[in-house]
């Protein structure tokens, strides 16, 4: 893709490579924030903490969107990014149903199947052993992300390997909104990737790049 550089405000990165947005969005941000002065792009957060960059992909997970990554010869090579909540629930009784029928189909849920079979009424679920009811809910409310991260992991994965010889060796996920482990198993079980699940502090992350005014 060929941009142009008088439309756009860009930072280098060891002289390697740059981060940028467009000057247009940024007038138009300045405007609705006439106080804004600092901008983080989500992809200088991954570069930021990546250690590992050769043939690896990064996973930023944040609210509403996923951010991935991938390093080649320590560049970046790939950038996508998805938004993972466009669904607004007119009813809300109906859209926790649906969303419980769907973790239903879920391959996730195998493993819960015993215990599941246990329950004969909501106060059981209290009884399950080690789980919490919140615990519990707090899964169902996140298997359907995880079901998307995956999906969409599988996605960006074909497109890289439509377009380029390399496999990718190591996927570290950056989790800042508290996903269910077991999408770490999934995905080493499925794709045959080593894969690592680190929790981050995001607010943390940005006040340390504000202080080496790595700023877009």
């Amino acid at each position: 893709m060929e941009l142009d550089i008088n439309n756009i405000k860009y930072i280098c990165i060891n002289n390697k490579y740059s981060f940028y947005t467009s000057l247009y969005e940024l007038l138009e941000l300045q405007k609705e924030f006439p106080f804004l002065d600092f901008l983080y792009s989500p992809f200088s957060i991954i570069d930021y903490k990546a250690k590992i960059r050769d043939n690896s992909l990064y996973i930023l997970i944040m609210r509403d969107f996923l951010f991935f990554m991938i390093y080649k010869d320590s560049i970046p090579v790939f950038g996508e990014i998805e938004e993972i909540n466009e669904k607004t629930q007119e009813n809300e009784g109906e859209g926790e149903i649906e969303e419980i029928e769907e973790i239903n189909e879920l391959d996730l849920l195998d493993e819960m199947n015993e215990d599941i079979s246990k329950i004969e009424s909501i106060e059981d679920i209290d009884n399950i052993e080690g789980v919490s009811k919140t615990d519990r809910l707090s899964s169902i409310e996140n298997l359907n992300i995880e079901n998307k991260i995956f999906n969409k992991l599988q996605e960006v994965l074909k497109e890289y390997y439509d377009q380029n010889p390399y496999f990718i060796e190591k996927i570290v996920i950056y989790d800042n909104i508290t996903i269910n482990k077991s999408i770490k198993s999934i995905i080493e079980d499925e794709l045959f990737i080593d894969t690592t699940i680190e929790k981050i502090n995001l607010l943390k992350i940005i006040n340390e790049i504000s202080k080496k005014c790595i700023v877009l």
